[in-house]
């Protein structure tokens, strides 16, 4: 089995675009979101430099229109949108095979943005309910679903995190190629007339 590297961790990943069966291992997942974060750092940094100089010069009343915005910041503004929807598929598959590796369901990375839908929602509701009561509702909701995202963050973090089972599961072959007969080593047992129970090397 050969060892997952960085370069080969992103091919892995786009070869698999849509692939939301199988297993993939730690490096596989965190060598590709390292790269996604890289990139989108880089395009992000990038844009907000040409744009910020621009929303500054404009002053109180500049624009709220997003497209003049981003025609603001330039090529890279529109060039981190469109990363941004193009390794959406493959880091949602990657994320689905990283749970299935420790054995669990992927159906866990639908439930999370569920969570977080939900919870906006929710929160947006009583966002409109909360002027004729001084706002007190809306920081409680707020809190609540900022708990809640932490608490469902982290177990998700752990899971994501936590080495695959050995051999195969029910989600598919081991991606680290191990064998339980590869870890045993055969130490032949021999005698020697000198009443010895093992030869000694010289």
């Amino acid at each position: 089995m050969e060892r997952m590297t960085f370069g080969r961790a992103i091919k892995t990943c786009f070869s698999k675009y849509c692939v939301f069966k199988g297993r993939a291992q730690r490096a596989e997942y965190w060598y590709f979101v390292l790269f996604c974060f890289l990139v989108n750092w880089v395009l992000s940094t990038g844009s907000m430099v040409k744009l910020m100089p621009a929303l500054l010069a404009e002053g109180p009343g500049r624009t709220t229109n997003p497209f003049e915005i981003y025609a603001q910041g330039g090529v890279l503004m529109y060039a981190y949108l469109v990363f941004s929807l193009v390794v959406l598929l493959p880091t949602l598959a990657a994320m689905v095979r990283r749970l299935h590796d420790t054995n669990r369901s992927g159906w866990w990375v639908l439930a999370y943005y569920l969570f977080i839908i939900v919870g906006e929602v929710v929160v947006f509701i009583i966002a409109g309910d909360s002027f004729s009561t001084g706002g007190a509702q809306f920081a409680l909701a707020m809190m609540m679903f900022g708990l809640g995202m932490l608490a469902v963050s982290i177990v998700l973090l752990v899971w994501l995190c936590t080495a695959g089972t050995k051999g195969p599961n029910k989600y598919g072959p081991d991606p680290l190629g191990w064998q339980q007969e590869e870890n045993v080593v055969d130490v032949p047992f021999t005698v020697n007339p000198s009443g010895n129970d093992t030869e000694k090397e010289a």
